[in-house]
């Protein structure tokens, strides 16, 4: 049991210090100047998807860049919405995992497709709740949504890491 115990210990290290150095490298990269140009027009294109699904929802909204206006509520995208951080959180915690590194690829695209959509869902949400609340909108996107997707996310993680032990 020692040996497999051996075996294990780099890749529980790796696990967690792999996705949290990125995840702290993301969260750098939302805030340096030299990045934040190129994260606006991500930024601009997630409104304008953000508008897209308001209008099949049929509630109609204006958008002007990154900004974007409902009836009686309004929200601005800013880089740090785009989901950077949380990218590439997900992305190294997949990567960690072993397996042949196709299947790897394929696994971190599936998760960043994950991410974005869930990305996508909130600002939706809140947007819709903020044309009926915009306390509750406030509440929701400073408090609730964070705490949910770190639960989720530490949940994924844990069934994950349970699920698919490292094969030495």
């Amino acid at each position: 049991m020692a040996q497999r115990e051996e075996s294990v210990t780099p890749f529980r290290d790796r696990a967690v210090a792999l996705p949290l150095a990125f995840g702290a490298l993301g969260t750098f990269l939302e805030r340096w100047d030299g990045v934040r140009s190129h994260l606006a027009w991500l930024a601009g294109r997630l409104a304008r998807a953000t508008a897209e699904v308001m209008g099949w929802l049929g509630l109609p909204t204006y958008q002007d860049g990154a900004s974007l206006y409902a009836v009686g509520y309004s929200i601005r995208i800013v880089p740090e919405c785009t989901g950077l951080a949380a990218s590439l959180l997900v992305a190294a915690a997949v990567a960690t995992f072993p397996g042949p590194w196709g299947k790897r690829a394929l696994r971190v695209l599936g998760a960043l497709a994950l991410v974005e959509g869930l990305n996508l869902m909130r600002l939706v949400s809140v947007l819709l709740v903020g044309t009926r609340s915009p306390v509750w909108a406030s509440r929701l996107h400073a408090v609730g949504f964070p705490l949910f997707f770190t639960l989720l996310a530490g949940f994924f993680w844990a069934r994950w890491f349970r699920r698919e032990p490292p094969s030495r």
